[in-house]
């Protein structure tokens, strides 16, 4: 099972396609609608909403660059991130339950998708998940994921495709050295 998170989702809307182009899907009407619908964010975004998912987005990006490069996040990144988390307002509610009653946490107050993309991926990267987001070491690709291999070993969005492109350059470089040495 692939984890999935709307944060790196949106960290992906900004596609590398090669050295020379690169796909803003946040222009894309029909996807930031599925991207909305998907992780059950209020919509529709007003221009303002839009802007501010673009920020995130690289905010996000820097985190998770820093997380792959350095295995840490700066103050200075966290900051950033921290505007943008929600002030959240909860009460308790007692409701029936069948026989019983249980005891519910409401949240209170608007709804902004860029305030609930940020909150979730301050959830995965809270505890050790930190650890475990990185970017695609290919660096015409980028794409950030969760790392799921048992021990954090993953170097790449996709081994059959970007893995193997990385491994075919190197072993071209390599016997290019060789040829020439």
């Amino acid at each position: 099972m692939k984890m999935r998170n709307p944060g790196l989702d949106l960290v992906n809307s900004e596609h590398i396609r090669g050295l020379d182009r690169i796909d803003d899907e946040l222009e894309n009407p029909r996807w930031l609608e599925r991207f909305l619908v998907r992780w059950s964010l209020p919509g529709p975004l007003s221009a303002h909403e839009r802007a501010r998912l673009r920020t995130l987005r690289g905010v996000l990006r820097a985190m998770v660059d820093e997380l792959s490069n350095a295995q840490t996040v700066s103050d200075a990144s966290l900051r950033r991130l921290h505007d943008f988390l929600p002030p959240i307002a909860t009460r308790s509610v007692l409701e029936r339950d069948g026989a019983g009653l249980r005891l519910v946490r409401q949240t209170e107050g608007p709804r902004h998708a860029s305030a609930e993309v940020a909150l979730t991926f301050a959830e995965l990267i809270a505890g050790d998940g930190w650890r475990r987001v990185k970017a695609c070491n290919n660096p015409h690709c980028r794409w950030a994921y969760y790392d799921e291999s048992r021990n954090r070993s993953r170097r790449w969005c996709d081994s059959a495709e970007c893995g193997n492109v990385m491994k075919v350059r190197a072993f071209r470089k390599r016997r290019g050295e060789i040829a020439n040495g």
